[in-house]
């Protein structure tokens, strides 16, 4: 076998096991640079703010952070990183999650990748819980986006439960 089929079958192999937490079905996550839903369904809409959803974005890869928000070009992808936790819930691996962006009337649904977050899980406020998967990825392709300011939430779980968790206005994008 030569060097190159040997680092095809790596590659393959590597981008076969992106994604997969265990946790059972869940939403495939997006293409770097994948547009967004347009039109989300009912239930992520229809989301309701829960005390016990807690979330936290730790950076913007790809924005640039202004007094009052962060700012991004249209032009470019971002990757929103952080961590979700449903503090209430009985089973530590934590639901599908994904990111909605809303403004100007419109709300922009894109979907979220879960990963290990050991920082997350050694919390006090979560140590009884112990969360696995509470790690939350968002790659963001804005091209589609009117330019505006618009807010950013999480939307955790599926069509049978979810709740949405706002991350509050010093997480806004504006998209120029």
């Amino acid at each position: 076998m030569n060097l190159n089929r040997i680092g095809l079958v790596c590659v393959v192999s590597l981008l076969a096991a992106c994604g997969q937490n265990g946790a059972g079905p869940s939403l495939a996550p997006a293409a770097w640079g994948e547009p967004p839903q347009k039109d989300p369904p009912a239930w992520i809409v229809q989301a309701a703010a829960d005390p016990a959803l807690a979330c936290f974005v730790d950076t913007i890869e790809g924005a640039k952070r202004s007094d009052a928000n962060w700012q991004a070009e249209k032009s470019a992808p971002i990757r929103v990183s952080g961590w979700s936790v449903d503090s209430k819930s009985v089973d530590p691996i934590q639901r599908d999650v994904v990111a909605v962006l809303s403004g100007g009337g419109q709300r922009f649904v894109f979907k979220g990748v879960r990963s290990d977050r050991p920082d997350v899980r050694a919390a006090a406020q979560f140590a009884q819980l112990g969360p696995q998967q509470a790690g939350v990825t968002v790659e963001m392709n804005l091209n589609s986006l009117a330019p505006g300011k618009y807010e950013l939430s999480y939307v955790v779980g599926d069509e049978a439960k979810a709740a949405s968790c706002d991350l509050g206005a010093a997480h806004a994008i504006e998209v120029r």
